[in-house]
């Protein structure tokens, strides 16, 4: 579940699961959407992991309606032969204070929920500072692990083997949810750049004064920063021409200025953020 103060998001995420066999979480999902579209407004969802969001102005409104809300959802699994897996149910709260956390309890059959700093969402770990530093910190930790291994094994692959390696088991992790994470600060990406050239350097048996451009130019990728940016562009492009390719929710995520205004600017044929 997802809760937001002012115009900054809180975000709870609830897995449930389903008590019957008969309903998978998907189509449990979708009966709910139709018969309670306000919370399916703010609702995210995979196989079994499913985000809701709930927006307000005030840290007392937002209280309620967080109460309000769990209360009506649960009645609804039960009433459906569906549950809330309560030891795996988490919320953040964004955009308050540490005081201001501390006035929500939420509580589900008398069972409290645990309010977490950082949750994870389909592989991504978002920190209620949407800072995104413990997403970083873990890919870090993740492709940290492959440094001892690829010492080992550099001398006994040629380098085609040696490029398929490193998309396979690094590049994949540092793609992965970029074009979120890519907004953090310079200082927590720094570390898995310097990681990342390491790792290239170690693949390629490439001797230390080796230019860095040089080492991703062999295996012909892109910096994080650079690869940030392309994620971004084929997100655009593909609102723009491959909407099918995309969530619905994306539909109508991009406008041209023209479309806003009337006036002949020299940027009327720009895009325009619908949402911010």
């Amino acid at each position: 579940m997802t809760m937001v103060h002012g115009h900054c998001a809180r975000l709870v995420s609830c897995l449930f699961t389903t008590r019957s066999s008969k309903h998978t979480s998907q189509s449990a999902l979708s009966l709910f959407c139709s018969f309670c579209p306000e919370l399916a407004f703010g609702l995210i969802e995979s196989e079994s992991l499913s985000v809701f969001f709930i927006f307000s102005e005030s840290i007392d409104v937002l209280k309620i309606d967080a109460k309000d809300k769990i209360k009506f959802l649960n009645s609804w699994f039960v009433a459906n032969k569906l549950s809330l897996s309560l030891d795996k149910t988490c919320y953040s709260i964004y955009g308050s204070t540490d005081i201001e956390k501390l006035k929500i309890h939420v509580k589900i059959d008398d069972v409290e929920i645990h309010q977490v700093d950082c949750s994870k969402y389909l592989g991504i770990f978002i920190d209620d500072k949407l800072s995104w530093q413990s997403h970083t910190d873990y890919v870090y930790s993740k492709i940290n692990n492959f440094t001892s291994i690829f010492y080992k094994i550099r001398d006994k692959i040629n380098f085609d083997v040696a490029k398929m390696i490193y998309f396979a088991f690094i590049h994949s992790h540092l793609a992965y949810g970029i074009e979120i994470y890519g907004n953090t600060y310079t200082n927590h990406l720094n570390r898995l750049m310097i990681l990342n050239n390491k790792l290239l350097r170690i693949l390629q048996n490439a001797p230390r004064e080796t230019p860095v451009v040089e080492l991703y130019a062999n295996f012909n990728t892109l910096t994080l920063p650079e690869l940030h940016t392309y994620q971004i562009l084929k997100f655009i492009y593909n609102c723009i021409y491959h909407q099918n390719k995309l969530p619905s929710i994306f539909s109508n995520y991009f406008s041209q200025n023209y479309m806003i205004h009337r006036h002949n600017t020299r940027t009327r044929e720009h895009l325009h953020l619908e949402h911010t």
